[in-house]
């Protein structure tokens, strides 16, 4: 049995029952090329946007529409900090990470874009 697509419980006559997608992606200690390939493997996001905008602003009725998630996964995300034994900073993948999504978007785009 499918859920609804809203999980809040709202009703809303746009909205029927559909399909639901999750896309996980593992980032291992790899250099900014790879990292970049990681996200470029996300470009379905793109779709469900496109989906998800045609619905809530233009009221189109999408018979097709999902639910998306992607979630990045790392194999040591954090390191410790300086000052604090307990505090726990993000260490240099996470930062590469961040550094690289706006030139995956770019690529998936096609034109310059700043997230």
């Amino acid at each position: 049995m499918r859920k609804m697509c809203n999980s809040r419980g709202v009703t809303n006559p746009l909205k029927s029952e559909c399909g639901y997608g999750r896309r996980y992606t593992y980032v291992r200690h790899d250099g900014p090329t790879k990292c970049c390939k990681a996200l470029v493997c996300c470009r379905i996001d793109m779709d469900y946007s496109s989906r998800r905008i045609a619905q809530k602003i233009f009221k189109v009725i999408d018979p097709d529409f999902y639910e998306w998630e992607t979630h990045i996964l790392f194999d040591d995300a954090f390191e410790l900090g300086d000052n604090d034994e307990e505090e726990q900073i993000v260490n240099q993948f996470v930062k590469m990470l961040v550094r690289v999504i706006d030139e995956a978007g770019s690529f998936v785009h096609c034109k310059v874009i700043k997230v």
